[in-house]
């Protein structure tokens, strides 16, 4: 039979656990009574990635030169704007004529688009220039921020 102490010491070790989150597990003894008061371990539960409201993603990857040396050119190479996608989904090339290696775009431009929850989603050029590298092939899934095209800014391609 339980007595009044019992029953304090029964809702001090409840209110115990419930307050304090870092404890999993209280033991209570009297005599042979044993008492054992378990929180089950709530695995961490990742949050759903968000989807960005934005338009797609443009990396410049431009490095400015702020001493110019006569005589010595800055690489094309270091001006080339870097497209991303800007939701995770697959890629499919612009219909009808999709955007190749050497191609002029203008800017605005499709270059594909991006399918994500049965939606098709657009991915368009930045700005006027030659596509330098298509890194990203019709059909193939595509992740947040993976680059998709380089251009080459038309004063320089």
């Amino acid at each position: 039979m339980l007595q009044s102490e019992d029953l304090d010491a029964i809702e001090a070790a409840v209110s115990s656990l419930r307050k304090a989150g870092h404890i999993t597990e209280i033991e209570l003894r009297q005599g042979e009574n044993l008492l054992r008061l378990r929180r089950p371990i709530q695995p961490a539960v990742p949050s759903p990635p968000t989807r960005p409201t934005s338009p797609p993603t443009v990396h410049a990857t431009e490095l400015a030169v702020t001493t110019s040396v006569p005589g010595v050119a800055t690489p094309a190479s270091l001006l080339v704007t870097t497209v991303t996608a800007h939701l995770v989904g697959v890629f499919h090339a612009a219909v009808p004529s999709p955007v190749s290696r050497g191609d002029v775009v203008k800017e605005g431009q499709l270059l594909g688009q991006i399918e994500s929850m049965r939606l098709m989603n657009d991915c368009s050029a930045p700005h006027t220039g030659r596509v330098t590298a298509i890194l990203v092939e019709d059909g193939q899934p595509v992740e947040y921020g993976q680059p998709l095209f380089e251009i080459l800014p038309e004063e320089l391609g």
